[in-house]
């Protein structure tokens, strides 16, 4: 009768120690995938900043805006400066 409890005391044991991988295991798995997505969303932010980025070294508006403003210009007068080149602000 001894040793059939502790067979049954091992199997018991056993199942306990089985449950706790398992539950470690999917933690661990859980963990992965919100890294993962938060690796994909800075993925994605990082790729609109590097487009936007470029799009303002594109832009002549704003380049002739920073030259004025780093000669001394006073923004309202840069930004009147630049309309005054630039009639027509382009189209986003």
């Amino acid at each position: 009768m001894r040793r059939w409890g502790e067979a049954k005391a091992r199997k018991a044991a056993a199942r306990v120690m089985a449950r706790r991988k398992e539950e470690e295991r999917l933690k661990q798995a859980e963990t992965e995938q919100v890294l993962d997505e938060q690796v994909r969303a800075a993925d994605e932010r990082l790729r609109a900043l590097r487009q936007l980025d470029e799009r303002l070294r594109q832009d002549e508006r704003l380049a002739e805006l920073w030259r004025l403003r780093r000669e001394g210009w006073t923004l309202g007068a840069a930004m009147d400066e630049v309309d005054r080149r630039f009639p027509a602000a382009p189209a986003a």
